[in-house]
């Protein structure tokens, strides 16, 4: 069978200054800013003094405070429904809720033995109602509606208006008592998921600067670029910069007849010395047709000597051996089948 004839190979491809002195950097607080650095990132200090405000839970603490977080939640589903209640506005309804949420969280602040009275209660809480921040007016309000006897039946009794005015300020103490004690703990979490977060940024930034320093790499030089080529037999005519082949959407650079060991080769134009090469597969499908890939060269474009042999299919094969010399290089599948690649560098 009579090979194609050779054509141009489109491959892709392209003193020290004056020595100056720099001055010694001086070195006074190096380590101390280094150490400040570090604790900043472990976000160190912040983190410290978090956990210094953690309030240590006891069992008893906690089933109060689930207690009143039960209770706020039932309270809130309550005075903010997702559907409008069939019987009626369930604001002195959320209000009891609230009372009862209010009474576990202030007993969670001190627990005591026994169950106090709201009035009991109530009297023993002035820390902990502190940090609601009401004025005179709003805490004279609360403690009318915490320490009344009978509540439900108070509430139900006042307008509409003064239920849900009710039921608003004893969600506010509430949800900033539980904060008081919740507050440090959450700011742990969120310190401690900052910091994994800066160091996972840290491989990031890493690979980021490995890729630069890669991209900043001159490419190997192509020895084939523009060197003619030629195949054991041509299926159709490629066109790998139109992006076409035969009709088919492709970018292979050539493509043979099935037959017995189709090969590709290349002519460098003279005897060259290198060492390694880029074979690019087909993309686009039937990459397999490529395997086994034998490289071979040759002087006189007659005897041919391996060098290199690739068993598996691959994508793109980046062989590398002992440097050679020779003036032909040809790519070849011991074997019955079609043949065709996107792109074949040879390097020094």
């Amino acid at each position: 069978m009579t090979p194609t004839p050779p054509q141009m190979y489109e491959g892709a491809g392209d003193g020290p200054g004056p020595v100056q002195t720099l001055a010694e950097p001086t070195r006074e607080g190096t380590p101390e800013r280094k150490r400040r650095w570090f604790h900043w990132f472990l976000s160190e200090p912040r983190l410290s003094s978090a956990r210094a405000a953690v309030h240590v839970v006891s069992a008893e603490e906690a089933e109060l405070r689930r207690r009143a977080k039960l209770a706020r939640e039932a309270a809130d589903r309550t005075l903010f429904p997702v559907e409008s209640f069939r019987s009626g506005d369930g604001a002195a309804l959320a209000a009891n809720l609230y009372r009862q949420a209010l009474y576990w969280a202030l007993l969670s602040w001190s627990p005591t033995a026994g169950s106090p009275s709201e009035r009991e209660l109530w009297v023993g809480s002035r820390d902990a109602l502190s940090v609601a921040g009401l004025d005179p007016d709003q805490m004279a309000d609360l403690e009318a509606f915490f320490t009344g006897e009978r509540v439900f039946v108070q509430v139900e009794s006042v307008t509409l208006e003064r239920q849900r005015a009710s039921a608003l300020l004893a969600r506010h103490v509430l949800s900033r008592i539980l904060e008081q004690r919740d507050g440090p703990v959450e700011t742990v979490q969120q310190l401690k998921g900052q910091r994994v977060l800066r160091l996972s940024l840290i491989p990031i930034v890493l690979v980021a600067i490995a890729v630069g320093i890669v991209a900043m790499i001159p490419e190997k030089p192509d020895l084939a670029r523009k060197k003619p080529w030629r195949a054991s037999s041509s299926f159709a005519k490629c066109d790998p910069e139109a992006g076409e082949c035969g009709g088919a959407r492709t970018t292979i650079l050539f493509h043979t007849l099935e037959e017995n060991s189709p090969w590709f080769e290349i002519d460098l134009g003279a005897p060259l010395k290198f060492s390694s090469m880029t074979i690019r597969n087909r993309s686009d499908g039937e990459a397999a047709r490529a395997a086994p890939l034998i490289v071979e060269i040759s002087g006189d474009q007659t005897n041919f000597l391996e060098v290199v042999r690739r068993d598996k299919t691959f994508s793109v094969w980046k062989p590398s051996f002992a440097p050679k010399i020779a003036r032909y290089v040809r790519l070849r599948v011991p074997r019955r089948t079609y043949f065709h690649l996107e792109e074949v560098k040879v390097h020094p």
